[in-house]
């Protein structure tokens, strides 16, 4: 009888597939559009070198670096969602922000930059509502070694955040072009 531990994979080879998996996906459907082909090309380097810095923190110091992250970056909701785990666990609302303070962004931003030297690509920004806390996305987007899905239930987008997310996507864009 085959050992149980030897049939499955361990973790950091599941999540590191994972990765892969994702961004031969993306390739294939970003193909159409020659700048999301380049900033996939861009992050697929990021995600090699980090992959290689996650292995070098398991191998000499057994330290497990996930590849993804989860950043509860607002106490704030503008929304009272039945079921919400958030309001659920009082990480949010008012009760919550009297008992808790939050990081500034300029704290956020150092812990992007030290997830990502570690080797993490992925930062999941939730909340409460992340949209509240633009200063914060400001701040992931002078991350350039990490990518930021925002879990958002949407009703803050305004031109001004359509604006600010074409913007940084442009300049991402200038800043690739200035490195060549």
């Amino acid at each position: 009888m085959k050992n149980e531990s030897s049939t499955i994979a361990p973790l950091e080879s599941y999540l590191n597939n994972g990765i892969r998996n994702l961004m031969s996906n993306a390739y294939k459907s970003a193909l159409s559009n020659p700048k999301e082909a380049l900033f996939i090309f861009r992050m697929q380097k990021v995600f090699s070198r980090s992959e290689k810095n996650r292995t070098a923190y398991k191998e000499k110091e057994n330290l497990h670096i996930p590849p993804f992250l989860i950043s509860s970056i607002a106490t704030d909701c503008n929304l009272s969602c039945k079921g919400c785990y958030v309001h659920a666990n009082n990480i949010c609302g008012t009760a919550a922000q009297e008992q808790k303070e939050e990081l500034t962004a300029e704290q956020w931003k150092q812990i992007f930059l030290d997830a990502a030297e570690m080797g993490i690509n992925f930062n999941l920004l939730a909340g409460g509502e992340p949209l509240l806390r633009k200063d914060i996305l400001k701040a992931a987007s002078e991350v350039r070694e990490m990518i930021f899905p925002i879990f958002t239930n949407g009703t803050v987008i305004t031109n001004s955040y359509l604006d600010f997310f074409c913007r940084k996507s442009e300049s991402d864009s200038d800043h690739k072009s200035r490195r060549r």
